[in-house]
């Protein structure tokens, strides 16, 4: 107070001190509430200014007038504040403060401790009730807080609180209330009631540290307070144990939020990864079984729809079926938690492109869809029965084929019976044949391929030995009758002679026509193996052609894309990519296009002409338009190559002028208040040397130099000016009056303060430049070392390319070789004489160019007076010229002695021509009809087929089998029969020898034998398959009475487990049960494998009666448990959860005990004024604004039952798991702001958590902090 208004004070009591101390603090506890300034003392500054008036504005919880809000201070005349104070004490009592002795404003004014402490007292008593009206019905301030530490420390033992003066003096029952809330901040046990200085100081300590509540009183305070100080000074301890009660709730409910979004967000990931691995394996399986249930009756088909097939099953299926069930065990029990929490449906999302999946693929991670495609493959698991049928039923064909085969391919007559039948020839005979070939060397020989000329040639050397054989023996036995006819003097000889002379004539004008055919076939021959040599280069052209044309579309996609360019770094990658992509394309146009050209030269100018026929490629026009699409393409690849090039320089320059402005902004230092502090850090960093090792860092040092000399400048121009300037008014500032003068002292101090800041900036001057020049040497260092390392990269990619194009050929060199014809060799030759075409090229072009780069990367080198740079590992370049060197030398031998093979195997291609022409079977009727029958029996092996794969089939053969055995009798029986008859004829005209059989009557005699002990063999054969047959049939029926139905009961389980159809509490009995009914269930797997083992190593392929198997039941029972094992635990966190909802089982029963204590009629209700002292009792102090809204919500008529009750208190202390709950939570920690603050965060939650938050909010916009309202969105939004 101002001296003129000064009255003298008598001198305060201990507890008078106290009390205002205490009273000062509740009414700075009311004024913070509402952002009001504080006060020092009540006694004094409760008058003051706006205080009394912010104080009732506090209280009442209405606005302030706008003229109230705006900093005031008192009138300067007494007169005027004493009126202030007038008018702020009738706004009190207005307000409703009642008092029986009320102050005046001249008191106020004063600072009358009665008066003050009288006035502060009656608004205490009017705003710490709970209501005005019906005060004898409801509790005082003094009862409803006793109620209260009562409550909270009637478990303690030789504690009772019955007052609010005594109670508290030996300090046990603050300690208990300390203990109460926080457990481990005091060890009562080793506490005792006469250490009372020291109970008290441990409450005071432990109060402060886990409440907040400040030491503003010590412990022999006390005893000294009376029971109005007492009251306010317990409700200290109720107000900070309160309030972090809510701040310690408000940090479970984030923490929970954020457990809970990032156990979602983790369960979305594993739904999404699990989500992918499902679907690779449905692509891969949906290739294999895509059309396996088509049949296209052939062999090969059968078994790829089986390997197929079979690969599913034991590559995928059981993935499939794990993956699918743990995917929808993770989907059900993720969209139950969002259900459960009102968040939005799951539904998988697509990421941005390049950096994840796409939308359309995200859409086949959706479980219905993946469902959908399971069910389809499981659908196609029937056909497995099918596919193993229809592969016996083609080798069944197979074996009638072969055995078809072998009647079909018997010779029409071998050499040794043509000669046979050529030696009886009549004339007439000998002319037919002379006209038919006539007429066949008349006719048409033209071809349309080498195969058809070599043919022609073989049938015309064919004819040539015939025509020689014809010539010899029968015209021979001509001559030899006809001279008999002369011995004998026939009297018709002339004529014989002239039909001689007439056969003779007509031989030798057959060979004239002869001489004339043999040279048009041979130049069918030339010129076909021509057309074939033109054509397969064409082949060659247009798959180069393709192979171009797909890698200029390739690349064109890399040179019209545009790729991200966010740093120096990214560009000068992108450039590299480019002028490495240039340099293949030049490699591409020196080797497979100069080829392509080269080649289709080569055919537009091939031409064949003789005098029998000529030729030419009929189409070189489309050559030459193969040719100019790629010269066009190549031509448009350079054109978006050169647009990609400006637009990546233009990238370049961007992300330098960037990066500079970067450095500069992020090295920008502020200057520090002391001089020469900050330039002695300044001289600490222009001295260091940092260790640059990349351009990006020489340019930040640089730009961090840089940005040192502005900061330098800027220090000099303003606090070195300023310091001056400072000194020079200190030096030259004086004081002098006629009673005293006085000037400073020590001026010179000043001054050699200011030379040692110019010696310093001198030493930074120097600094600097010798830093300068070292950065920038690093610079070009960096940069030179870094266009190295990129053309070491390009170096290594070219060296790459050219390993995986000599491991192409290597392969390609070492592929089986299989030559069943002449052109099967001559194609393998052409093709190889292509591969080493390629192989030159490349060698000439990229592998020269790829050496070129090694060499200048090799070369290269930087050296200055501070540093050099050289590669850093040239032998890695030397060591991959080597390898190119040793692959290609390599290639160069691969394909020497492939041709050779190849080479080699042409000619013996060749000689087994001439021989199969000469070769002829010279077997008899009864020896081939009896080889032939035995061979079609086959092998035991061949046999089985024949006789059926299922018991059925082997059952209905037996009819079959008798069937063949009686047809198979009586055709050796009539072949017997046939052949004794000619040997009695033979015997009847004295034949004794037969030079062109070296059978004998025996000889047929024991092939007999033969047949008959191969049909007998046969038979025994057939009746033991069948009994087998019989028993394989039974333990498979067996097996499938076992799979089956267990089966079946997983499947209905599985279904009655992952159903949402009834309540969690529903689901909970169940899943319960069946773990616990599971043994009961459960198959005997060790039985079930012993008897899938026995029908194992049976040979037994398929089942008939099932498609399961014990791997598959295994799979079903083992995912059955999973689901049940993971599923309990969540169900029971959710029936949990459902129950207590955030609230503790001791909040839960303490909230029963006080809603017990209140219900005074036992009617299980409760009124307004009875709830409003239960909360506060619990710990929850409530407006009647909010008590009324409370009512209005949860009551019925005026009254509240327990289970509204109940849901109240879940809402004021439970998980409060909604997006206004969740803000009132952060609203409670950040005690009212908009945002939060990472320090507000990190009092009460965990560092994770506070990490978390930091890495996923926004940062606010008109406050410090971070937006919890938009995180609050974004995290209720998923």
């Amino acid at each position: 107070m101002d001296s003129d208004s000064e009255t003298p004070q008598k001198q305060l009591q201990d507890w008078e001190i106290l009390q205002a101390k205490i009273f000062t603090k509740w009414v700075n506890q009311k004024l913070m509430s509402r952002h009001f300034p504080t006060i020092d003392n009540v006694q004094f500054d409760l008058a003051k200014d706006n205080n009394l008036y912010n104080l009732m504005y506090a209280l009442t919880e209405r606005d302030a007038p706008l003229e109230k809000k705006k900093p005031s201070r008192m009138p300067i005349v007494k007169a005027q504040r004493i009126d202030e104070i007038g008018k702020a004490l009738k706004f009190v009592y207005e307000s409703g403060i009642q008092m029986k002795l009320k102050p005046s404003p001249e008191n106020l004014y004063s600072g009358d401790f009665k008066d003050v402490m009288s006035l502060v007292w009656a608004i205490m008593m009017k705003y710490i009730k709970f209501d005005e009206d019906d005060a004898h019905e409801n509790l005082s301030a003094k009862d409803a807080l006793l109620r209260w530490l009562q409550f909270h420390t009637k478990d303690y033992p030789n504690i009772e609180v019955s007052n609010l003066t005594k109670s508290f003096h030996d300090g046990m029952a603050f300690c208990a209330l300390i203990h109460k809330f926080k457990p481990s901040a005091i060890d009562m046990s080793s506490l005792e009631p006469a250490n009372k200085v020291a109970n008290l100081q441990l409450a005071m300590d432990k109060g402060e540290e886990f409440f907040g509540i400040e030491k503003y009183l010590k412990p022999e305070d006390i005893p000294k307070l009376d029971e109005k100080a007492m009251l306010v000074y317990c409700s200290e301890y109720y107000y900070h144990i309160n309030e972090q009660l809510k701040r310690d709730l408000a940090a479970k409910r984030i923490s929970k939020l954020i457990a809970f979004t990032r156990e979602n967000d983790q369960t979305k990931a594993e739904y999404e990864q699990r989500g992918e691995k499902l679907l690779q394996h449905l692509i891969t399986s949906e290739k294999l079984l895509t059309d396996v249930d088509q049949i296209d009756n052939t062999m090969a088909g059968a078994k790829d729809r089986l390997e197929r097939f079979n690969s599913y099953k034991s590559q995928h299926k059981r993935g499939i079926v794990s993956l699918h069930l743990e995917l929808e065990a993770t989907y059900n029990t993720l969209a139950m938690r969002l259900a459960n929490h009102n968040r939005p449906k799951f539904i998988p999302k697509n990421k941005d492109k390049g950096q994840g999946i796409s939308f359309m693929y995200a859409m086949q991670l959706v479980l219905s869809t993946l469902s959908s495609r399971v069910r389809d493959l499981q659908a196609k698991e029937c056909i497995e029965s099918q596919l193993h049928a229809e592969l016996k039923r083609q080798i069944k064909l197979i074996q009638l084929d072969k055995q078809h085969s072998t009647q079909a391919s018997q010779s029409p007559l071998t050499t040794l019976i043509l000669y046979e039948l050529i030696s009886l020839m009549l004339v007439d005979k000998i002319l037919q044949w002379i006209e038919d070939k006539s007429k066949y060397l008349a006719g048409d020989f033209s071809v349309n391929s080498s195969g058809e000329a070599r043919k022609q040639l073989k049938l015309f050397d064919s004819f040539v030995k015939e025509n020689k054989v014809m010539q010899g023996e029968p015209v021979q036995h001509l001559t030899k009758i006809s001279k008999t006819l002369k011995i004998e003097q026939f009297e018709n000889y002339c004529e014989s002679v002239a039909r001689e002379k007439s056969i003779q004539d007509k031989f030798k004008a057959l060979e004239t026509s002869a001489a004339e055919k043999k040279p048009v076939l041979e130049d069918n021959l030339a010129r076909e193996l021509l057309k074939e040599k033109v054509r397969l280069d064409v082949k060659v052209h247009t798959e180069t052609h393709q192979s171009l044309r797909s890698w200029c579309r390739k690349k064109s996609m890399f040179t019209t894309k545009k790729e991200d360019v966010n740093s120096v770094q990214d560009a000068y990658l992108q450039i590299s990519l480019l002028e490495a992509f240039l340099m293949e394309k030049s490699d591409m146009e020196k080797g497979n296009v100069a080829r392509l050209v080269a080649l289709g030269s080569s055919i537009r100018s091939t031409k064949y002409a003789t005098s029998y026929s000529q030729w030419e490629y009929e189409d070189p026009a489309a050559l030459q338009e193969l040719e100019d699409d790629i010269k066009a393409l190549f031509i448009q690849l350079e054109e978006q190559a050169s647009a990609k090039r400006t637009v990546l320089d233009d990238d370049l320059a961007r992300e330098q002028l960037r990066e500079k402005i970067d450095l500069l902004v992020s090295n920008h230092a502020g200057l520090h208040d002391q001089l020469i502090a900050w330039a002695s850090k300044k001289i600490e960093y222009l001295v260091a040397k940092e260790n640059v090792t990349s351009s990006p860092e020489a340019k930040q040092q640089l730009s961090r130099l840089e940005a040192f000399e502005k900061d330098k400048a800027a220090t000099t121009e303003g606090n070195v000016a300023s310091l001056k300037a400072m000194g020079n008014e200190i030096r030259t500032t004086e004081y002098k009056t006629s009673l005293s003068q006085w000037k400073y002292e020590k001026p010179n101090n000043l001054l050699i303060l200011e030379k040692e800041i110019d010696d310093t900036w001198k030493v930074m001057d120097d600094k600097a430049l010798a830093k300068k020049q070292v950065l920038q040497d690093d610079l070009e260092r960096e940069l030179f070392a870094e266009q190295t390392r990129l053309m070491a990269s390009s170096h290594n990619n070219s060296h790459e390319n050219l390993m995986a194009f000599a491991s192409l050929k290597e392969r390609q060199y070492a592929e089986e070789i299989v030559v069943n014809s002449i052109a099967d060799a001559q194609f393998l030759l052409s093709q190889l004489d292509a591969l080493e075409q390629e192989r030159k090229t490349i060698l000439d072009s990229v592998v020269v160019s790829f050496k070129q780069l090694g060499q200048s990367v090799l070369s290269r080198s930087y050296k200055s007076q501070f540093s050099s740079y050289k590669y850093e590992d040239p032998s890695s370049i030397k060591k991959r010229e080597e390898a190119i060197n040793d692959s290609f030398n390599a290639l160069a031998k691969d394909a020497a002695t492939r041709k050779a093979t190849l080479e080699e195997l042409l000619a013996k291609e060749e000689r087994k021509e001439e021989l199969r022409l000469e070769f002829a079977s010279l077997a008899a009727d009864f020896r081939r009809m009896i080889n032939d029958k035995i061979a079609e029996m086959g092998s035991k092996e061949e046999q089985k087929v024949m006789h059926g794969f299922s018991l059925e089939e082997v059952e209905a053969f037996d009819t079959t089998l008798t069937a063949e055995e009686r047809e198979l009798t009586d055709a050796a029986n009539y072949r017997e029969k046939a052949y004794q008859a000619a040997l009695l004829e033979m015997e009847s005209l004295g034949v004794t020898d037969n030079p062109y059989t070296k059978l004998s009557s025996g000889d047929l005699n024991r092939l007999r034998e033969q047949l008959n002990k191969a049909i007998s063999a046969r038979r025994t054969f057939y009746e033991s398959e069948r009994e087998q047959h019989r028993t394989n049939d039974s333990l498979c029926r067996d097996f499938a009475n076992l799979v089956i139905p267990f089966e079946n009961k997983v499947n209905e389980l599985m279904t009655k487990a992952l159903s949402a159809d009834t309540t969690e509490e529903e689901q909970l009995a169940f899943v319960t049960k069946a773990l616990s009914e599971a043994a009961q269930v459960k198959l005997d797997f060790a039985a079930a494998s012993k008897l899938e083992a026995d029908i194992s190593s049976r040979a037994v392929e398929s089942n008939p009666h099932t498609v399961l198997s014990v791997d598959d039941v295994t799979i079903s029972w083992d995912n059955y448990m999973q689901v049940l094992s993971s599923r309990k635990p969540y169900l029971e966190n959710v029936v949990n959860y459902k129950k207590y909802r955030g609230i503790s089982p001791a909040q839960y029963e303490e909230m029963e005990q006080m809603f017990a204590m209140f219900d005074k009629d036992n009617s299980n209700t409760i009124n307004d004024k009875e709830l409003r002292s239960c909360l506060f009792s619990l710990g929850e102090e409530r407006t009647k604004t909010e008590i009324a809204s409370y009512m209005q919500q949860f009551g019925t008529n005026g009254q509240l039952s327990f289970q509204p009750f109940r849901e109240l208190m879940i809402v004021l202390l439970g998980d409060a798991g909604t997006p206004d709950g969740v803000k009132e939570s952060f609203k409670v920690i950040s005690r009212g702001h908009t945002a939060i603050q990472e320090k507000d965060l990190a009092s009460l939650l965990s560092a994770g958590d506070v990490q978390y938050i930091k890495n996923t909010a926004p940062s606010a916009v008109e406050e410090p902090g971070f937006d919890f309202v938009a995180w609050i969105e974004d995290v209720f939004s998923r």
